[in-house]
């Protein structure tokens, strides 16, 4: 499922998934495009992250079992205690992402519309795939 989603993502810069659509927003951040180029300028930089998938991979199995007899203790921790602290954590992580409060107020403002629509039913991945494909489309467009 996970190569499924991506081949079309990196080879022709179409998301196949919600997390291959935010993956491709990190590519672009980091100056990486997604799409047939990228096999031809940045060769390197793409078996980078082949391998680094690997090595993932293969660390992420012993520390896969070894987690999962802690994180099944967080199902048993009330709501009442653990949203709190999950609240908590994301305002101190969105400050701390530029120490201000404007992140803050971001982070609140977005996370009230995503309750929104999850409690109005809106299906998410749409959405972020029309974040990441929206200013592509126009910018091709507008050049076309």
């Amino acid at each position: 499922s996970l190569a499924g989603s991506w081949i079309p993502s990196l080879v022709f810069g179409i998301p196949g998934d919600s997390a291959a659509a935010i993956i491709i927003g990190v590519l672009y951040m980091k100056d990486m495009n997604p799409g047939p180029t990228l096999f031809l300028f940045q060769a390197d930089k793409l078996y980078a992250v082949f391998i680094l998938f690997l090595i993932a991979n293969i660390a992420l199995l012993p520390l896969a079992t070894i987690a999962v007899s802690f994180i099944k203790r967080i199902i048993w921790i009330d709501k009442a205690i653990l949203y709190p602290i999950i609240l908590i954590f994301s305002i101190v992580g969105a400050f701390a992402i530029d120490n201000s409060g404007a992140s803050v107020v971001v982070m609140l403002v977005m996370g009230v519309l995503g309750y929104w629509l999850q409690r109005k039913e809106y299906p998410g991945s749409p959405i972020i795939l029309g974040m990441i494909l929206g200013p592509m489309l126009e910018k091709n467009l507008l050049s076309s």
